[in-house]
């Protein structure tokens, strides 16, 4: 009678502990696995934002040239204001909540020809609900002032409207010429989604 007690007070033992695991990695791993996710694609969505930065920096000196938008977030190009943003819905974030974050060198709107890059990439994250955050990357380009002159790159859509997409697609950047009014030089750059 006791072997017979005994293996069911083992047998319930394991039971019991293998239930309190299982509880254990329920409640505290799927969260964890899920912010190590959310932090994965926040990471690859700036790499993304910088390497389409180099891309349109690169075309800027002619020719074209195409990158996979594979995020799970939208596209956003706003032609009005020559913006691209890449905007994700996510369970946590890496990033200050609130204001804007600089992840290029100044996020000055104007700069000197040959000490600034004409780039300014930023980040917000935005809290709006508990474990829920709208992180937006922006992509713009400044006036870079020099002696005679100033330059700009400036993003035009390929269609003349703004342009809203989600993953899956390809964005394509092409050279489209030189126009001056005055004393400022755009470099046009022809943005489209296929």
């Amino acid at each position: 009678m006791k072997k017979a007690q005994t293996e069911v007070l083992t047998t319930l033992l394991i039971f019991v502990v293998t239930l309190s695991v299982v509880t254990s990695v329920y409640f505290f791993g799927i969260p964890l696995i899920e912010k190590n996710k959310d932090i994965a694609t926040l990471e690859k969505s700036e790499d993304f934002i910088k390497n389409l930065n180099t891309k349109i920096k690169k075309v800027a000196n002619g020719g074209s040239d195409q990158i996979e938008f594979d995020l799970p977030g939208l596209f956003i190009f706003n032609q009005t204001d020559e913006t691209i943003e890449i905007v994700l819905k996510t369970t946590g974030t890496k990033y200050a909540e609130g204001g804007w974050i600089s992840l290029s060198r100044s996020n000055q709107t104007s700069g000197t020809w040959g000490i600034d890059e004409p780039e300014i990439i930023e980040v917000k994250s935005v809290k709006i609900s508990d474990k829920k955050y709208i992180t937006t990357f922006k992509l713009s380009y400044r006036e870079l002032k020099a002696e005679k002159n100033s330059y700009k790159i400036s993003l035009i859509s390929s269609s003349g409207t703004s342009i809203v997409s989600g993953g899956g697609h390809t964005i394509t950047i092409t050279y489209g010429g030189l126009s001056k009014s005055e004393d400022l030089i755009k470099t046009n750059v022809k943005i489209n989604i296929v």
